[in-house]
């Protein structure tokens, strides 16, 4: 799997349910990479979408916990372990909690950086503090909107099995935004206890482990 998004240089990527920015050439880069692909989206982020609809030309999937949820044209997957079902070639488009448990068995994000910073309550992780994950490419700088940007490709050289999903437990609340929501957002250990305005290291300590 590999992951999409547009970020902040903050690594901010969304506030209130909403995208942060809206450009032209970021939209069309993510048509050009995902069509004719599976994307994988958390429920928040299929009530963001037009209509909402399923983004045509791709197979569309969305987790989500409710068992009374199913519109047309989506495969919906109750729980984590239910992703060993998707396409390898498959997108995730969001949201952060999505995009946090799933970077360590994604391959690759390409990600739409922008040169500003907006207020947000939602990230993307910050792939700069993960040794596995390295900048492979970068495009020209580009303008629109009032903003700069450029595409940059990230790969993991170690991304884990989604077989491996199947013993993590991802309960409730394991994600939480630290310092009023000012940094991205950190998965807690299942054994991790932590005082006032500390935080467990992201998968560090609780990335799961299989042969299988």
């Amino acid at each position: 799997m590999r992951m999409i998004a547009a970020v902040s240089r903050d690594w901010g990527i969304g506030w209130k349910g909403e995208l942060l920015y809206s450009l032209p050439g970021d939209r069309k880069h993510f048509k050009a990479l995902t069509m004719g692909c599976a994307v994988v989206m958390g429920r928040a982020t299929w009530d963001s979408l037009p209509g909402p609809a399923p983004l045509p030309g791709r197979k569309n999937y969305v987790l989500t916990r409710s068992s009374a949820f199913h519109p047309e044209g989506v495969t919906v997957l109750h729980g984590l372990e239910k992703l060993a079902q998707v396409e390898e070639d498959a997108w995730v488009i969001g949201g952060a909690s999505l995009y946090a448990a799933l970077l360590p068995c994604c391959s690759e994000a390409e990600l739409t950086c922008v040169e500003a910073v907006r207020p947000a309550d939602r990230f993307f992780p910050e792939l700069t503090q993960f040794p596995e994950w390295t900048l492979v490419s970068e495009s020209e700088a580009m303008r629109e909107g009032g903003v700069s940007y450029t595409f940059r490709r990230y790969r993991n050289c170690d991304p884990k099995r989604l077989a491996a999903l199947r013993h993590c437990k991802m309960p409730p609340g394991a994600f939480f935004f630290p310092d009023g929501c000012s940094k991205p957002p950190v998965l807690l250990s299942k054994n991790a206890s932590f005082p006032a305005g500390k935080a467990a290291s992201f998968w560090r300590g609780a990335a799961p482990h299989s042969s299988g």
